[in-house]
């Protein structure tokens, strides 16, 4: 498992006399980690100031979806195609960018793509490239765990129920009766994820 962090930039408000906080990243350690240092003080007094030390995989800054797919993404893709299971999880509190990361339908095709479409880019150019050598089927499922209970995005019914997780030989661990959708080409994916994108459930 690899852990990454995404730092929005942050914004010093106020005077020199105002509390401030500013982060850097040192480079990576002889445990190949890199540390974020967040530190925050009262205006210039070094005295007041405290210091909190995070390590992680990787640490971003300034890097563009382009760069966070491939450094992220790229890995992933491989391995998922090497035949192991894959995943790519944000968390983060609201606001932080987990979405904008990951990606919004609408940015689909533009600058702003998440790494998500990206990595089904990625995907199919792969498949392309060995479709002399192996044959694959790709189906994709959209479902979001919402207050701890599982929903189908891509079912017809717009007030489907719940879904239950169950194991089995064939399958693994999987939503029972979760729509699949076979897609044939990248196009065919990213319209699964335009349409599951636009019927997440939101908090009231």
């Amino acid at each position: 498992t690899l852990v990454y962090v995404r730092v929005r930039p942050l914004q010093l408000r106020g005077t020199a006399g105002d509390s401030q906080r500013a982060l850097c990243i040192e480079a990576s350690g002889a445990d190949g980690l890199q540390t974020l240092v967040l530190s925050s003080g009262h205006g210039t007094d070094v005295a007041s100031s405290t210091e909190s030390r995070y390590s992680f995989h990787r640490a971003f800054e300034s890097e563009d979806h382009e760069e966070l797919a491939d450094i992220i993404g790229s890995p992933l893709v491989a391995s998922v195609l090497n035949g192991y299971n894959g995943s790519l999880l944000a968390y983060g509190q609201t606001g932080a960018g987990k979405t904008f990361t990951l990606g919004e339908p609408s940015n689909i095709g533009s600058r702003d793509e998440g790494i998500s479409a990206r990595m089904l880019r990625q995907l199919y150019r792969e498949v392309e490239a060995q479709h002399e050598r192996f044959a694959y089927t790709l189906c994709a499922e959209y479902l979001q765990v919402y207050l701890e209970k599982v929903y189908d995005l891509l079912s017809d019914s717009d007030d489907s129920p719940a879904l239950s997780i169950r194991e089995d030989k064939t399958r693994g661990v999987h939503a029972h009766r979760a729509t699949s959708v076979v897609v044939d080409d990248v196009e065919a994916a990213l319209a699964v994820q335009r349409r599951g994108g636009g019927r997440v459930r939101v908090p009231p």
